[in-house]
């Protein structure tokens, strides 16, 4: 039986190789964080997808299932609205998601996928009155911990 011997210099190459490799799968992969529990809307169940692209902006898809339509909430609202906490602690309005019917399938899923120049530290939900409000109201369906 023969053996086979790496030299020092090509084993350094090959272990140099897979950490890189490593280092690059780990660092495009997208940070996942589950919404915390509400009294709002304690069926709701989600997760917060965070990914930095290849432009050096974030990309955030949000996934929510069992949210009851925003008009059958105890405060009943007409909105969804998913905000953005970032390094400057202001709240952004990243956009609405949409409690019609046509929106949410009969198990009550919702996809919400945006891009932001900005590294978001916390997502949250509220319900609104009007969708393309400036600030949040008190009502927060879901929110996420820090990124």
């Amino acid at each position: 039986m023969k053996s086979i011997k790496l030299n020092f210099k090509a084993g350094s190459t090959i272990t140099l190789g897979v950490v890189a490799l490593m280092i690059f799968l780990l660092s495009s992969c997208a940070t996942k964080v589950p919404f915390q529990y509400s009294a709002e809307a304690p069926a709701a169940r989600g997760i917060a997808k965070v990914k930095k692209d290849g432009n050096n902006n974030y990309m955030i898809s949000v996934e929510l299932t069992n949210l009851a339509e925003a008009s059958r909430l105890v405060l009943p609202k007409t909105a969804y609205v998913v905000w953005m906490a970032s390094g400057s602690n202001s709240a952004k309005n990243l956009g609405k998601i949409s409690s019609e019917s046509s929106m949410m399938s009969k198990t009550l899923k919702a996809n919400f996928e945006t891009v932001s120049a900005e590294k978001p530290t916390k997502i949250f939900i509220t319900s609104e009155e009007d969708g393309n409000t400036s600030y949040p109201s008190s009502s927060v369906v879901l929110t996420t911990n820090n990124f």
